[in-house]
């Protein structure tokens, strides 16, 4: 059986509601270890995400709201999608993180890149006879030559 996003997606979804000053933001997420922090509507909606990134040059966190920053639309996948089709859509789409919804549409959990990382390094251990090495992902040119190589080796 082919692992699922839900298997390894953070599950206790913090976000912060629009409206709240960046500076709140940067307070969650360096207090909780994240680098992602989805952005709410009054229904509680996924309706942004900020990013580490995007905190790193704001001069008044203080007075600017947290929607003036975030990015929109976010991605979203089902809890179900298969981890291999989750990576290539964050490949595509130049992106670090991706909500995981369910059944209902609502936002149940996150993935991101370090989770990617973290799996792959468990893998990577648990699996001692590998199929390729991670020396040979440093001489490729590309993220898209490595996804493909991981593939390939049925990760």
């Amino acid at each position: 059986m082919k692992p699922t996003v839900k298997a390894i997606m953070t599950k206790d979804l913090m976000t912060i509601p629009a409206g709240s000053p960046v500076s709140k933001a940067w307070e969650i997420m360096e207090e909780r270890k994240f680098r992602h922090l989805p952005v709410v509507n009054g229904n509680e909606q996924v309706i942004g995400i900020l990013s580490q990134r995007d905190l790193n040059f704001i001069k008044n966190p203080e007075v600017i709201p947290v929607e003036y920053i975030m990015s929109a639309p976010v991605m979203f996948v089902d809890q179900n999608t298969p981890l291999r089709s989750a990576i290539f859509r964050m490949l595509e789409g130049k992106i670090s993180s991706l909500l995981i919804a369910n059944e209902n549409q609502q936002a149940v959990g996150i993935v991101t890149t370090d989770d990617l990382l973290f799996y792959l390094a468990h893998l990577l251990d648990e699996n001692k006879e590998q199929r390729f090495s991670v020396s040979s992902l440093l001489d490729l040119q590309t993220i898209g030559e490595a996804a493909r190589q991981i593939s390939n080796a049925g990760i």
